[in-house]
């Protein structure tokens, strides 16, 4: 399970899809863009090393975009409007997405001097 309280940016939003549920608040917002940063040196690199850069590059991007569309069941078109924003997603338009399943009032935050074990029950088996 998955909770977002705050602001869930590029890697924090990507790892939030990994989970089977995903909870937010009202006011969270969701930024899934991946940026790209300019290489230093680029004059000194082989095409060889560039080509492998571009092509891990790339490669990473289609595996957030699948994971993204398994994980939401949007389109791919989809996927990569949201992944090419660089705009703050609310939470509403999360829940619309399938990003979040559940909207809730209630805050998640931790008691730091009441934080003890929670024991949970295993699921019986079928």
């Amino acid at each position: 399970m998955a909770v977002a309280e705050n602001e869930a940016y590029s890697c924090a939003a990507q790892l939030l899809l990994w989970c089977q549920y995903r909870v937010a608040v009202p006011f969270a917002n969701f930024i899934f863009h991946n940026a790209s940063y300019p290489i230093k040196g680029v004059d000194i690199l082989s095409d060889d090393v560039l080509s492998v850069i571009v092509e891990n590059h790339r490669a990473q991007e289609r595996a957030l975009l699948k994971q993204f569309t398994q994980a939401t069941g949007q389109p791919l078109r989809l996927a990569r409007a949201v992944y090419s924003s660089e705009t703050p997603m609310i939470a509403t338009r999360a829940l619309e997405l399938g990003i979040v399943h559940e909207i809730t009032e209630k805050s998640f935050a931790i008691d730091e001097d009441d934080c003890g074990l929670v024991l949970v029950p295993e699921t019986p088996a079928k």
